[in-house]
């Protein structure tokens, strides 16, 4: 592990710092100078703060990557579903891992992977505006809220971050996304299910977190959805085929780039997102989901898949995570807390990020 000459401010006074080295052996005091943030004061109403931010992050309102919860479970066909409070529980064991800011509040101390001897978050200069204030009934009476939060963070350009909640969330995400940008999208979703379910009962009339991908691909603007992770037995109706949707394993390379470059070259521009179930995940690595799936991948291959996502898809602006569930251990999310760290890196790492598949 290199180590620099950086200083970062690990706590904060009344109108002084601390700062500290890398190897926090050697402090000093400094006067705080006021950071001005060129931002319009706008009642963010629609946001209900929280004390303490993912990782500790000091509470700014200007950064490069805007992240925010959506406690939202009425899309769930389990009941009593615990995944509502999924970004509460993450953020708590988030603060395990803090992470400080330089001097100048141009980088952060980020977090080190040693098992991949790598350090993460370095440019991710976080602001996390804590949950979407919402009334919890519907889908639609969701959907205006989350408008709102999109519309104040695209006029900044940053890309963004949802920790939710059930998955329909990423439905009115994208919908509204595309409606803000005017972009097509290309979405990548890492789930155990393919969630193109149908409901004879409800004669396919509501969206819910086992059928969005139906919808979504009715939509003009989704370029296109790539599914990586989708396992276990499925019956007459419980499988799906759309000329818009793509399903891999962990090990097709070959089969994301040839997908990936064949909707890229199409002449238009095409924006990522990046959605992931945590039940994609092994039980074993993480247990705490409604409805898990046997025989998962392998942390690494989930993580080199990231990285492997955002070496080849261009313009990716924003990445979801949910359907985890509350209530658990702060180190039972760990496992979880590698994927969100990853999914930020991304989001932010500089483009000579090369894909392992250029490499062979």
């Amino acid at each position: 592990m290199k180590t620099t000459d950086k200083k970062y401010k690990v706590r904060y006074g009344n109108s002084e710092i601390l700062l500290t080295n890398e190897n926090c052996s050697l402090f000093w005091e400094m006067e705080e100078i006021p950071l001005v943030e060129n931002i319009d004061k706008v009642e963010m109403n629609f946001f209900t703060s929280v004390n303490k931010a993912f990782f500790s992050y000091p509470l700014k309102k200007q950064g490069n990557v805007h992240l925010f919860g959506i406690p939202f479970s009425k899309g769930s066909n389990k009941s009593n579903s615990k995944v509502k409070n999924f970004a509460s529980a993450l953020r708590k064991s988030s603060l395990r891992l803090p992470i400080y800011l330089d001097e100048y509040n141009e980088q952060t101390s980020g977090i080190y992977d040693y098992l991949r001897d790598k350090y993460l978050m370095k440019n991710c200069l976080l602001v996390d505006h804590g949950d979407l204030t919402i009334v919890e009934s519907s889908l639609e009476e969701a959907n205006h809220q989350i408008f709102q939060a999109l519309n104040y963070i695209e006029p900044q350009k940053s890309k963004f971050c949802v920790v939710g909640g059930d998955h329909s969330i990423t439905y009115t995400l994208v919908r509204n996304l595309t409606k803000i940008l005017s972009k097509r999208i290309l979405i990548i979703q890492f789930d155990a299910h393919h969630d193109c379910g149908s409901d004879i009962l409800k004669m396919d009339k509501e969206i819910c977190h086992s059928n969005f991908v139906r919808f979504l691909l009715q939509e003009e603007m989704v370029a296109g959805i790539i599914q990586i992770g989708v396992r276990g037995l499925r019956s007459l109706g419980q499988h799906y085929n759309h000329p818009k949707l793509f399903q891999l394993n962990f090990s097709d390379l070959d089969k994301l780039h040839s997908i990936v470059s064949e909707l890229l070259n199409k002449g238009e521009e095409i924006i990522g997102y990046v959605s992931f179930d945590v039940d994609v995940l092994e039980p074993k690595d993480f247990p705490l989901v409604d409805f898990p799936k046997i025989e998962g991948p392998k942390l690494k291959e989930v993580i080199n898949m990231i990285q492997e996502i955002f070496a080849i898809v261009p313009s990716i602006k924003a990445v979801d995570i949910v359907e985890g569930q509350s209530g658990g251990e702060p180190e039972q999310y760990d496992s979880v807390l590698h994927i969100l760290l990853y999914l930020l890196e991304g989001l932010t790492r500089k483009k000579e990020m090369k894909s392992n598949h250029d490499k062979k």
